[in-house]
């Protein structure tokens, strides 16, 4: 696979585009006004505890308090259990979970209370961020755990013998300061890269609590990297053939941070230089624009429609230029596999490019947690169980778990992007 990353930066945002294979796959954006906070580490100071929702309102410094289910928050016996949303990964190593029942949050948190949590979402519309204790730290090679004592390894690095190799890596870099979990970016590293990797997060979380011990609360402690950063340290590989910027300052400074992690790469980096906009010389610009479009439409001749409500995100197929000619089923049989994969595909791009990435790192939101399927029309067709099936294979190349169900006789859903 050839990837391609063009990085377009102007005064007031930043966008990023992944292109593979011709196709675009991710589009970033992250707005210099209204940059996301998820990441971010603060020292907060408890402002209410509700024991009936069993979670807590904690003042971070922003215009909202955030919320801190008892679920995201650690106690001392609870930190060597692997923290939640690990769905993604294997565990092969660490302690087994406390077999203590978990307190009631009025029994860990009062009123007042300094405590130290990372955000985990933005705030979105009328809700505060949400926080967790749980922290992690994210580097090239791995995740740091510092509150817990589990080691895992990316379910996405499925070669045996590679598993066998990071796992006999992982066993020798343990150590009491925390736990971590090996990303798909260390296929093929050196254990010398991925232990420099460890090195350097342990060091950053040593600094973060040093800051937090004499910084007042509410305050920011730790800011995570802002989104080009991001990208270079999360997508940049051996498969990227080039990245191309068009600013120079950024350009200079990528090529610093690639140096000291990266240093192969660095003649991978390009300035671009030309008046013509960079998305519209590479063609990009226009693949965006698609990416976008409320509307998709079928090979079938009929299309879907996507739709975001506050509760979840809804995917309508219709017959639109459908004509049933001899010897063909119905729109239902001709357009099955067709919406599910092109409504998974769509709503991937609609989900990464307009509802996570631009609302996480430009407007605040977060990817939502249910979407409602698409509807198959009046009538059932046998074999409309392969439907989730074909939903589900199109978001195989996905970082986040789908889950996919049926309702009922006519459509399928929800999807859960966990």
């Amino acid at each position: 696979m050839k990837q391609d990353i063009f990085i377009n930066c102007t005064p007031q945002e930043s966008r990023i585009a992944i292109v593979e294979d011709s196709s675009l796959a991710e589009f970033l954006v992250e707005r210099k006004q209204e940059r996301g906070i998820a990441g971010n580490i603060y020292k907060g100071k408890v402002a209410r505890v509700l024991p009936g929702m069993q979670a807590a309102f904690v003042e971070i410094g922003m215009d909202k308090a955030a919320f801190l289910h008892v679920s995201d928050f650690s106690t001392a016996y609870e930190a060597a259990a692997p923290p939640p949303g690990l769905e993604d990964e294997i565990i092969f190593e660490g302690p087994k979970p406390s077999s203590h029942r978990r307190l009631p949050i009025e029994r860990q948190l009062v009123r007042g209370q300094e405590i130290l949590v990372q955000v985990a979402k933005d705030p979105i519309g009328m809700k505060g961020a949400r926080i967790t204790s749980h922290i992690s730290l994210p580097g090239r090679y791995l995740v740091f755990m510092p509150t817990s004592t589990h080691v895992g390894i990316s379910r996405r690095i499925d070669d045996d013998k590679e598993r066998k190799r990071l796992k006999e890596i992982a066993l020798s870099c343990l150590t009491k300061e925390g736990g971590f979990i090996l990303r798909t970016a260390c296929e093929g590293r050196s254990k010398r890269e991925i232990q420099r990797d460890l090195a350097f997060l342990t060091k950053l979380w040593r600094g973060v609590q040093k800051k937090g011990e004499g910084a007042p609360a509410p305050s920011l402690i730790h800011q995570d990297l802002d989104l080009i950063a991001r990208t270079i340290r999360d997508f940049f590989s051996t498969d990227t053939h080039l990245v191309i910027m068009d600013h120079v300052k950024e350009y200079r400074r990528i090529l610093d941070f690639v140096g000291n992690f990266m240093p192969r790469f660095k003649p991978k980096i390009t300035l671009y230089t030309q008046t013509e906009p960079i998305m519209d010389h590479y063609g990009v610009e226009e693949k965006i624009t698609k990416a976008l479009e409320r509307k998709v439409w079928l090979h079938s001749g009929g299309y879907i429609t996507i739709e975001r409500t506050e509760a979840l995100t809804a995917i309508d197929v219709n017959t639109g230029r459908f004509e049933k000619e001899p010897g063909r089923n119905d729109f239902q049989d001709q357009s099955g596999g067709d919406a599910g994969d092109s409504a998974s595909t769509a709503f991937e791009k609609y989900r990464r490019h307009h509802h996570y990435r631009l609302h996480r790192y430009g407007e605040g939101g977060q990817p939502q947690k249910g979407l409602r399927g698409p509807k198959r029309g009046d009538q059932a067709r046998q074999g409309s169980d392969q439907h989730p099936e074909d939903f589900r294979a199109g978001f195989g190349g996905d970082d986040a778990p789908a889950h996919a169900g049926k309702f009922g006789k006519y459509a399928f859903g929800p999807v859960s992007l966990l």
